[in-house]
């Protein structure tokens, strides 16, 4: 289970930096 949480995780992670930078999201800053 945690192997795939990790997994999901970075998905998750890429997806996040894969958006452009248009929407600036309090998320995006707080990550950085």
């Amino acid at each position: 289970m945690s192997g795939l949480r990790q997994g999901e995780g970075s998905v998750n992670w890429t997806l996040s930096h894969s958006i452009p930078r248009k929407h600036h999201s309090p998320f995006d800053s707080s990550m950085n």
